[in-house]
């Protein structure tokens, strides 16, 4: 599979003699909303209703006993609940702390998308580079991302974990710690690092996901190999002269890539080789 990055025309040069991949903490995203602490949704009814079933289901109970069970068990819901809050409150406050420790890379499958060429790469002055994903081999798999049209909350991946610590509370095989969620963390973010609003569905977005003390370099530049780089792809108005410095550097020092150049053809953008000499 290959998988494009536009970037602009200042620092092509410099992945060319340094093959990279540029990785991003998610704070520094042009969309803010791009994984924001999200918000949690009260749901105290749905959680202590399934407190009392699994305490009833671990106690052998039958239906008409599970209403007095409801009445024992709902000081200690009660406190339980109160430490829910807590951890969800903490993790509010630490939200883009944790945030800043991952970097992002990100990708397209599509070359042929206007808006990605003007928002991405100069306003088509600069360019596209297609990697192809199977020889970079030392970086975890790129992941599509999904698009909601309305706002995901917490509530899809911190149920289920809340869920779970209180089956292992029913079952004593546990005690509510007062930061159960803190070692879940990367399991929340992956969540929510591949979930992005519909107006982005154009993108048709993969993304990389590393841990900040994963990268390479302290730009978040991490190096691929060469022959990862399969297609250099020229915008509608990259300049003649900076195209021909670009493809002299580049047709020795990255061996397997192929060159394009986006031009405008009937009234759509079109892909098509690049012609040295034109």
């Amino acid at each position: 599979m290959i998988l494009y990055k536009y970037v602009g025309i200042d620092v092509v040069q410099e992945i060319i003699k340094t093959p990279c991949l540029k990785f991003t903490s998610p704070l520094s995203f042009n969309d803010p909303f791009d994984c924001n602490y999200p918000g949690y949704i009260e749901n105290e009814n749905n959680l202590f209703n399934f407190f009392v079933a699994s305490a009833a289901k671990k106690l052998g109970l039958k239906n008409n006993d599970v209403a007095s069970l409801k009445k024992i068990l709902a000081p200690e819901f009660s406190m339980l609940s109160t430490e829910i809050s807590n951890n969800l409150e903490n993790m509010r406050k630490q939200w883009d702390v944790e945030l800043d420790e991952f970097r992002i890379c990100c990708l397209s499958k599509n070359r042929n998308s206007i808006l990605m060429w003007s928002h991405y790469a100069e306003d088509h002055k600069g360019i596209a580079i297609g990697y192809d994903m199977s020889k970079i081999k030392h970086l975890a798999a790129p992941q599509a991302v999904t698009y909601a049209s309305n706002k995901v909350r917490l509530n899809k991946v911190i149920d289920p974990i809340i869920k779970d610590v209180i089956t292992d509370i029913v079952n004593k095989r546990n005690i509510l710690s007062s930061d159960f969620l803190a070692g879940k963390t990367l399991q929340i973010f992956r969540h929510f690092f591949l979930v992005k609003r519909d107006e982005w569905e154009y993108e048709e977005e993969f993304r990389i996901i590393n841990k900040a003390s994963d990268r390479k370099e302290e730009r978040g530049l991490v190096p691929v190999a060469k022959d990862s780089i399969a297609e250099i792809v020229f915008g509608v108005r990259t300049p003649n002269s900076q195209m021909d410095d670009v493809y002299k550097m580049a047709k020795d020092a990255l061996p397997k890539a192929v060159f394009y150049r986006a031009i405008k053809s009937k009234g759509d953008l079109e892909i098509v080789p690049f012609d040295a000499e034109r």
